[in-house]
């Protein structure tokens, strides 16, 4: 009598066995190893997307100082500019510094090409050593 009283108790309790939570976990980890090198990507191709974003607003207004600068009389002299120089040599390049360093391009660092034609020849952004852009 005790053991089929016994018998019945087991046979009500509802649970899961040793097996079935080890597929699960199986299964769980299978997703994860499908997803992290997917979120990797997602998160490469947001990097190189800021900074071609990045490069195509500082190459504007780059281009648009130069564009004041010669039309108020002075020259745009042929340079590269680089956002982690200490110094910036040239007139065009000085006047440009403060309207990115103040706000902005923040978390990267870039390079202004400028040639002898007053013009921005070129602005190429940084977002780390693996996501760089170059405009135009």
């Amino acid at each position: 009598m005790f053991y089929k009283a016994m018998l019945k108790k087991r046979k009500n309790k509802k649970a899961f066995t040793l097996i079935e939570l080890i597929v699960v976990i199986a299964i769980i980890g299978v997703l994860v190893a499908i997803l992290v090198p997917v979120m990797g990507n997602f998160v490469s191709s947001a990097q190189n997307a800021t900074a071609k974003a990045n490069a195509r607003t500082i190459y504007g207004i780059a281009q648009a100082q130069a564009q004041f600068i010669v039309s108020t009389g002075g020259s745009v002299a042929a340079s590269t500019w680089d956002s982690t120089a200490a110094a910036v040599s040239g007139d065009f390049l000085s006047q440009v510094k403060p309207m990115f360093t103040s706000g902005g391009a923040s978390g990267g660092y870039y390079k202004i090409i400028t040639t002898a034609g007053n013009i921005v020849s070129s602005v190429t952004y940084y977002v780390n050593s693996s996501a760089s852009a170059t405009y135009p």
